[in-house]
C-alpha cells in the first residue's frame, strides 16, 4: 500500500507518523508538513487521486494556496475530503469553504455541517458554554478537464 500523507504542521506530521507505525503501514518520506510549501510545490501534478484535510488547514496562513496546490496535485476526477471546524476566530462557515473550492476549480458535492458530540453522544459546548462546537465535512470532485 503506497500511502502519502500531507500535516499543517510539524507536531502533526510528527503524530501521523506515530500512526502509520501503528498501523504498520510504511510512508517513507512521504509524510509532508504542508506548512513547508515546497514540499507541495516539488511533488508532480496529478500525481494523487485523493486527498482529505482535517482539523488544521484552514488555520493556515493562505489556506486558498493550500487548496490550489492540491488541485494540481489531484488527478482529473480526483477527490478531495475535507473536515473543518466551523465558526469562532480563524474557523470557515460553510459558506467560507464552498467558495474557496469554486475558486480553486473544485467541484463541491457535499457540504455539511454536523455538531461535535463528546463519548457520550452529547453535544460539545464552546470553552464559554455559550456555543456549540461543529464541524465542516465537504467533498470535491477535480473536473475531467481543468
Amino acid at each position: 500500500m503506497s500511502v502519502s500523507t500531507l500535516d499543517p504542521t510539524a507536531p502533526s506530521t510528527k503524530a501521523t507518523r506515530a500512526l502509520l507505525a501503528a498501523l504498520n503501514v510504511s510512508a517513507g518520506e512521504r509524510v509532508l508538513d504542508a506548512a513547508a510549501e515546497s514540499n507541495l510545490r516539488g511533488l508532480p501534478a496529478t500525481s494523487f487521486d485523493v486527498a482529505y484535510l482535517n482539523a488544521g488547514w484552514h488555520g493556515l496562513a493562505d489556506p486558498a494556496r493550500l487548496l490550489k496546490d492540491i488541485f494540481r496535485l489531484l488527478r482529473p476526477l480526483g477527490r478531495l475530503g475535507i473536515a473543518a471546524e466551523h465558526g469562532g476566530e480563524r474557523r470557515l462557515s460553510v459558506q467560507d469553504v464552498e467558495a474557496l473550492l469554486i475558486k480553486t476549480g473544485l467541484k463541491p458535492v457535499l457540504l455539511e455541517l454536523r455538531p461535535e458530540r463528546d463519548a457520550n453522544g452529547e453535544r460539545c459546548r464552546t470553552a464559554d458554554g455559550k456555543g456549540e462546537l461543529a464541524r465542516i465535512f465537504a467533498t470535491a470532485i477535480k473536473p475531467a478537464h481543468g
